[in-house]
């Protein structure tokens, strides 16, 4: 059986349109909040990197905790791209532990951004009715 189509939306603020970041093919590959949608894909806020060598340190931290099978740190941007079935509390304690204050990239999200799984749509008119 087919199993019915979900949207998921991140809605930015009443002056920008919906984006519609398909579920659970993102359209959006770069947006960390569609990535923190997936299941075994988690994004970390980090404090306190500042060179390469820091997001060596943390890639390290985050391998070590069971359960992690991949993490890619971004410097810039300050977050950490997290795979597998990883504890976030965990994680988090790894990290703030090493040196380098975390939380869940989720709960640290602007509050004008909202993240909301909509379902029961079957069309891209129902699509537009929701948007």
């Amino acid at each position: 059986f087919a199993q019915e189509p979900q949207v998921v939306m991140a809605v930015p603020g009443p002056a920008t349109p919906l984006l519609d970041l398909g579920w659970p093919d993102f359209d959006d590959k770069d947006s960390l909040a569609a990535k923190a949608c997936l299941p075994t894909v988690r994004v970390l806020k980090v404090e306190e990197m500042t060179c390469q060598k820091c997001v060596g340190r943390v890639e390290k931290l985050l391998m070590a905790v069971p359960g992690v099978t991949a993490a890619r740190v971004d410097l810039e941007s300050g977050t950490a791209e997290v795979e597998g079935e990883g504890d976030m509390d965990a994680m988090i304690a790894s990290l703030t532990d090493g040196g380098y204050p975390a939380r869940d990239f989720m709960e640290s999200a602007p509050p004008a951004v909202r993240v909301l799984k909509v379902e029961g749509m079957t069309c891209k008119k129902c699509v537009g009715r929701v948007e």
